[in-house]
Order: C-alpha cells, then sequence, then structure tokens
C-alpha cells in the first residue's frame, strides 16, 4: 500500500490502530478535519474516496467552497464548516 492515499488532487493519511482494531486516517493539507477508517487495509481507498466526495458534498449543502486539494487557500471557517461536515458524513447521506 501507498505511503499516502490520493484522490480528486486531496491526500490523504494513513495509520492503523492496533487497539481498536482498523486503519484510518485523515484528508491532509485542508483546514476542515475530515477523518475517514476501514476495517481491511483494502477498503481505506474507498473510504477515502467516500470521505473526499462527503466533504466536497457538505461544503456545498453548508454552502461554503471546500479548501482547495492544496491547502494553499486558508480561511477562518474552521469550526463551523468542520461540524457540518462532520455531521453531514455521520448521516450517511
Amino acid at each position: 500500500m501507498a505511503a499516502v492515499l490520493n484522490y480528486r488532487g486531496y491526500v490523504g493519511s494513513i495509520n492503523h490502530s492496533e487497539a481498536d482494531a482498523v486503519h484510518h486516517g485523515e484528508i491532509q493539507g485542508i483546514q476542515d478535519l475530515v477523518l475517514y477508517e476501514a476495517d481491511e487495509a483494502e477498503g481505506l481507498q474507498a473510504a477515502f474516496e467516500e470521505a473526499v466526495e462527503h466533504y466536497l458534498e457538505g461544503c456545498g449543502i453548508a454552502g461554503e467552497g471546500p479548501n482547495p486539494p492544496s491547502g494553499e487557500e486558508l480561511d477562518a471557517r474552521r469550526g463551523g464548516a468542520r461540524r457540518r461536515v462532520r455531521d453531514y458524513a455521520k448521516s450517511g447521506a
């Protein structure tokens, strides 16, 4: 498996928790906190791609533009957008 995940220009980290027996990561280079996880390493890419899609959809629903994949454009909307995206992703919509 690669050292990082890539999808639509976004980069995701790869981590493993022995205690929880789960593979997980977060989208890198953006101010919003977007997490993903999978039981098996093979499922982590799909979980990452789904997280990116939920992030982009959530930003659209919130009426806010997503952070660009490069992370070049930073702004002060961290808290509210982060909560809305997290809640949207948890809803399974």
